[in-house]
């Protein structure tokens, strides 16, 4: 999985849609998203039990909608950050969590690589209102009332951030998943039948696990917080507690998980290095054979030359090259007995 960066539109116009909320004792219709303008949602009509979802943020917009639920023009500037983490404060009535949504897209050139994206989200609750704020558009937002309906949930502030945090969960897990079966499928192939560009690849997972890693430690959190009531959020219930519980165990395990994903990365790592250490090692051995083999004839060569008819000894030509050959064989028996020609 390849990280495709988060870009923010400038000069996209400001995307603003509301839909009301429900109540645990008043429940009723989901209704539809309406588009409104930002005046508009500023009006009185325009107070309560709405989710004000606004995207396409710019730097431009967050003095303006710093106003919009109260909230000081720098908090709203930090929280949205791109290279912000998962978390959650309260700030005076007002919950804030931020989370990153994950999105997975398939090269449409091979479906086997899977670029993963992030998407800063700003969730604020003030008791009467939920606003979420994004620098572009989260495509999976405009799904989340439907999604409460099929499920019986009421659209309440909780039910909106229990279904995004699953969401992002269930992306997740299937991406973990997934980098699972690769691990499997490359784990079983020997090392000359690794791909070309196995140690890049297999890197780039790792350096993915991590990012990873490091989103589910805060999100659980973010999780523990909401759960633990630090972070109000309005038309909380008993069943919302069950769900967030439930949630912050399933966090836990897909750590575990992507833990274990990234340690067994790492392995194949060290396994690909410790192998084409070994081959060279082999290589290199090899050489050391053919060094020392050659040895005996540049030696015997260089000290009597070709002049060897009217020297004043009795060796002739067929002494010598009988005593390289033996030499040489005497040598390479020793090398193999060293279980360096096996």
């Amino acid at each position: 999985a390849n990280t495709a960066p988060e870009l923010s539109s400038p000069h996209k116009p400001l995307g603003i849609r509301i839909i009301s909320l429900e109540r645990n004792d008043m429940p009723k219709r989901i209704g539809d998203w309406k588009t409104v303008d930002l005046s508009t949602l500023k009006g009185k009509d325009y107070g309560g039990d709405l989710w004000c979802d606004i995207s396409s943020v710019s730097d431009n917009d967050i003095p303006e909608l710093g106003k919009l639920f109260g909230s000081a023009s720098y908090m709203i500037g930090i929280k949205m950050n791109l290279r912000a983490y998962p978390q959650a404060e309260r700030v005076g009535d007002l919950s804030i969590v931020f989370a990153k949504v994950p999105t997975l897209e398939t090269d449409p050139e091979d479906s086997r690589k899977v670029y993963l994206s992030w998407d800063g989200l700003l969730f604020a609750d003030d008791g009467h209102r939920v606003v979420t704020l994004s620098r572009n558009e989260v495509a999976s937002i405009a799904r989340i009332p439907q999604e409460a309906e099929s499920e019986g949930l009421p659209l309440t502030s909780p039910a909106i951030a229990y279904i995004i945090m699953r969401d992002s969960l269930n992306i997740v897990e299937s991406l973990i998943m997934t980098a699972e079966e690769e691990l499997m499928a490359l784990e079983s192939l020997t090392f000359d039948n690794l791909p070309p560009r196995f140690l890049s690849a297999v890197f780039q997972m790792k350096k993915e696990m991590g990012i990873i890693i490091s989103w589910l430690i805060h999100l659980k959190e973010v999780l523990s917080q909401i759960e633990d009531k630090n972070v109000v959020l309005h038309g909380w219930s008993e069943e919302d507690g069950r769900r967030f519980k439930s949630l912050l165990d399933r966090c836990g395990y897909i750590y575990d998980a992507a833990s274990n994903c990234n340690d067994n990365l790492s392995d194949l790592i060290d396994f690909y290095i410790n192998s084409s250490s070994f081959q060279m090692n082999r290589v290199m051995k090899v050489l050391a054979v053919l060094t020392a083999l050659t040895i005996f004839p540049v030696v015997v060569g260089g000290l009597l030359g070709t002049n060897i008819i009217g020297n004043p000894w009795d060796i002739t030509l067929a002494h010598l090259v009988t005593l390289v050959v033996l030499s040489m064989l005497a040598t390479g028996w020793v090398y193999y007995k060293l279980g360096w020609l096996r």
